[in-house]
């Protein structure tokens, strides 16, 4: 659902550079918990082909920046700017 809304809102015209998710997504894992926005950026870019900046994003991005380090997985999300 994530995606189809997304997408349904760059081919309206739009001319964004990045994809802003201002909320929870409305979709949950196997366990019942929501799935945070840091686990659906990852596909959600690969499809849209722009970045996806969400509030889970940018505090971890805050976090690991105030660390001094970067995830070891590798993304494409705004995450990726700390590698």
């Amino acid at each position: 659902m994530a995606q189809v809304s997304t997408t349904r809102a760059l081919e309206s015209g739009s001319r964004a550079s990045a994809v802003v998710v201002t909320g929870m997504p409305d979709r949950r894992r196997e366990d019942g918990l929501p799935q945070r926005t840091l686990m659906l950026a990852p596909r959600l870019e690969a499809a849209l082909d722009v970045p996806v900046v969400s509030a889970d994003l940018a505090r971890y991005w805050a976090i690991f920046h105030g660390l001094g380090i970067s995830p070891r997985r590798g993304t494409r999300s705004v995450l990726a700017m700390l590698s």
